[in-house]
């Protein structure tokens, strides 16, 4: 079992958060609410869905909100490939779940970083919100 946070499209009630949820033995778990500090969040271009990529930030305010997942090694394996194909790479890092507990856990930074910061930017670091307002 291993721990990843999610912050896009794999949080529940996204668009491929079904990756996560339809396994037919069930095998990951939601376990809490997280935030993520000094990273940025930008949406990947013309793409036909939203889709955020992370990069680390110097900043310590800028933060990432997003979910934590147990996840079994098969679904991690899914994932992994799932991710790695499209350019993200996995790296661990600490966050803050709602409940005030710190974590180690993976997270998915997008690799190739080079034109991020000309992308549009999402400075609240909450995707969610993002992209429905009415659904913080």
């Amino acid at each position: 079992m291993s721990l990843l946070f999610v912050y896009g499209t794999l949080m529940r009630g996204m668009h491929w958060h079904w990756l996560l949820s339809d396994s037919p033995q069930n095998l990951s778990t939601f376990i809490d609410k997280a935030t993520l500090s000094s990273t940025e969040m930008y949406l990947l271009p013309n793409t036909e869905n939203p889709i955020p990529v992370i990069v680390k930030s110097t900043s310590e305010e800028n933060t990432v909100i997003g979910e934590v997942w147990e996840l079994s090694n098969d679904i991690q394996n899914t994932l992994a490939n799932f991710e790695e194909e499209a350019g993200y790479v996995a790296k661990i890092v600490s966050v803050c779940l709602q409940s005030g507990e710190i974590l180690e856990v993976e997270a998915y930074f997008f690799v190739d970083e080079g034109d991020v910061k000309e992308w549009t930017k999402i400075p609240s670091g909450d995707f969610r919100a993002f992209i429905s307002p009415e659904e913080k």
